[in-house]
């Protein structure tokens, strides 16, 4: 277990079995195999999360809108804004986004 480290699972908050699941092979959680925790390399960042904000002209009326559009999971402000451009590249209304802000949630 050299340059690694163990977590407790956000899963299952660390008891091993999800009891809302308990009739699907008796809860065992899938994401830490019922141990509780899981091995992760010492370097590992846990995810925050993060809003994305933004200013977009929808309307021909000169009112800008700006707003909270979704909340984004993310290990920084970089990576949430990568992750926020490239869900929004998929949108309709791409060609009236004009700032994309990302604020980190408390």
């Amino acid at each position: 277990m050299n340059g690694t480290k163990k977590i407790t699972c956000g899963k299952c908050n660390g008891h091993g079995i999800i009891e809302g699941y308990r009739h699907v092979v008796n809860g065992v959680c899938f994401a830490c195999d019922g141990t509780g925790y899981k091995v992760v390399s010492a370097s590992h960042k846990p995810s925050k999360m993060y809003s994305v904000i933004i200013t977009a002209d929808f309307n021909d009326d000169g009112k800008p809108f700006r707003g909270t559009v979704f909340g984004q999971k993310a290990r920084s402000v970089a990576e949430a804004k990568r992750k926020a451009i490239k869900t929004l590249s998929r949108g309709c209304f791409v060609d009236c986004i004009d700032d994309i802000e990302i604020e980190e949630h408390a």
